[in-house]
């Protein structure tokens, strides 16, 4: 596998372009496309610690139950779960780029820098928040069941970077780069099963309800924190194709590779049934209730173990089409975006609309973005060249969310500074 993982990799550094096909989707990667489309220009240096992206879709929104009144943040659990039908569910990725140099010999171009990558994922059905919130006893005789789908993970992890791209056939542009990675931070809750029964009991005079609950879940973090500990390898792939001279396809995808996380497992396996806590006057409460917990604690059997994992990064694969309206100044995008969860993938269409004013070296591009969170995404980047050294881009999400949809389900935010020498 990892043989034929260098060839292919070979392959792909011989591929060959002439002409930079402009699909971007954040503010870092326009900086870096203007960049290889300019042949004057022999190095770009994004500034240190100025460039990042950060995308949040979220299922409610976060406007449904976080309240901002007088620099209070207050968050109210009846709005979260009453927002949402079945299942709430939140992604959030955060790119924060420390440092990136470009280096441009004749028709090939090199690249290093390092980058902070943050990602979480969560899926929890509403009715186990419902329970946490309000009790049991909205749920008398039924039997709840939860399975599997209900999660919560997040990973954040350092990378070095290496990038190589190559001018040479008319029709062709390849690049690649290999992400050599430093894993930080894993931790995640996995529920395989949790049952719980509230019932009326007839057969009991001092308490006619019972509780049956059980549970088999796993929670685990990473371990090792010294440098050859939880390392990984990922690969960034991107191929053009001129179709015709006012038509490009292109193929890229970001991240694809996986961490070997040392890991700490705790699973929790057990059965408990409740019918309450007999006791009078002359006992003491508190000790009644204390007992109640060791006998939880009984019932319950904690197993703590290590585990070496390999988990794959949350990769991003893109397709799409770039048509070109007047000689590179306008051209129309439509991508097509897989985002890798843990369980299968985040679907976005993308349509934008790259107009480019030449007297002002300014590029503005208003992008439509649909998936399952958001069907009315509206987002703007904005890029700008400043004597002819200085480059900046700034992206803004849901630009017209307060008029179109106020109760918005996603979140983009970006921007870029590089500098030409």
């Amino acid at each position: 596998m990892r043989f034929s993982l260098f060839i292919f990799i070979v392959l792909i550094f011989r591929c060959t372009f002439a002409q930079v096909s402009l699909n971007y989707s954040n503010s870092i990667e326009i900086i870096e496309k203007k960049f290889k489309s300019d042949t004057i220009s022999k190095n770009l240096l994004l500034l240190p610690l100025l460039s990042l992206n950060f995308e949040l879709n979220s299922n409610p929104a976060l406007s449904n139950f976080i309240n901002l009144k007088k620099n209070t943040i207050s968050i109210n659990l009846n709005d979260y779960y009453n927002s949402s039908k079945e299942f709430v569910n939140h992604i959030s990725r955060f790119n924060f780029l420390i440092f990136n140099f470009s280096k441009r010999k004749s028709d090939k171009i090199y690249s290093f820098g390092s980058e902070i990558v943050s990602f979480s994922e969560a899926t929890v059905d509403t009715r186990l928040i419902k329970l946490i919130n309000d009790g049991n006893y909205q749920y008398l005789n039924q039997n709840l069941s939860f399975g599997p789908e209900n999660f919560i993970r997040s990973q954040n992890y350092i990378s070095l970077f290496f990038g190589y791209s190559q001018n040479l056939m008319s029709n062709f542009y390849c690049s690649a780069k290999i992400n050599l990675i430093k894993g930080m931070y894993n931790t995640g809750l996995n529920i395989s099963e949790f049952n719980v029964l509230s019932e009326t009991s007839l057969d009991s005079n001092s308490n006619p309800y019972l509780i049956n609950f059980n549970t088999q879940s796993n929670y685990y973090n990473n371990r090792g924190q010294n440098l050859i500990s939880n390392l990984g390898v990922s690969v960034d792939l991107e191929i053009n194709y001129d179709f015709r001279p006012n038509f490009d396809f292109y193929l890229k995808v970001e991240d694809f590779g996986y961490i070997n996380w040392e890991e700490n497992n705790y699973r929790i396996d057990g059965d408990f049934e409740f019918s309450g806590v007999d006791f009078n006057l002359e006992e003491n409460l508190g000790l009644e209730f204390s007992n109640l917990v060791d006998s939880i604690f009984d019932e319950f059997s904690s197993t703590q173990f290590t585990t070496t994992k390999y988990r794959f990064n949350p990769y991003v694969f893109n397709f799409g089409a770039v048509y070109n309206l007047q000689n590179l100044n306008d051209n129309l995008n439509f991508d097509f975006e897989l985002q890798k969860l843990k369980t299968g993938f985040l679907v976005t269409y993308s349509l934008r609309y790259y107009k480019y004013f030449s007297a002002h070296n300014i590029v503005i591009t208003p992008t439509y973005r649909l998936n399952k969170f958001s069907y009315t995404s509206l987002s703007l980047l904005i890029y700008k060249r400043w004597q002819n050294n200085f480059l900046s881009s700034i992206y803004f999400g849901n630009l017209f969310s307060p008029v179109i949809n106020p109760q918005s389900n996603s979140t983009v935010l970006g921007c870029g500074f590089g500098i030409l020498f």
